[in-house]
């Protein structure tokens, strides 16, 4: 059995800043002059896990997991860095070829909730729902040497 229990100091990322020497290429949200600052106050956050391992037999290693990750985002949202509290459903496995070699295979499916955003920038606004759903794979072969 796997576990563990992290907190995140999300609050340190207040804003996000830069200035663009070409103002004729500006980004949305940008002023006039090519810069772009915009004001986070984002909360910390804590991630939750608890997983398995299951030696199946000498050549089949297999393991699950779950986690669920708070939103670093509290009552002021954005639609440039969308985040909602998370689900982590995970599952994988370790094939033991010979003394030396494996192939690991992991799949994660990530679900988010929907959130309502609100912004008013620059006398423009917008209103949006960010979802944040995702698909993880990952493969890999090693060899000991």
């Amino acid at each position: 059995v796997h576990y563990s229990v992290q907190w995140i100091g999300w609050s340190d990322f207040d804003k996000i800043e830069f200035r663009n020497l070409d103002s004729s290429r500006s980004a949305v949200g940008a002023t006039s002059n090519g810069s772009y600052d915009k004001i986070y106050n984002w909360q910390d956050g804590w991630h939750y896990a608890l997983g398995g391992t299951y030696y199946l037999n000498r050549d089949w290693t297999l393991r699950a997991g779950y986690m669920y990750d708070t939103s670093a985002q509290d009552k002021k949202t954005s639609i440039s860095v969308p985040d909602s509290d998370r689900q982590w459903f995970s599952a994988g496995f370790t094939y033991q070829i010979d003394e030396q070699s494996n192939f690991d295979f992991g799949f994660t499916y990530l679900m988010g909730k929907d959130v309502d955003v609100e912004e008013t920038d620059a006398g423009s606004s917008l209103t949006a729902t960010t979802h944040a759903d995702a698909i993880l794979l990952g493969l890999q072969y090693s060899r000991t040497f």
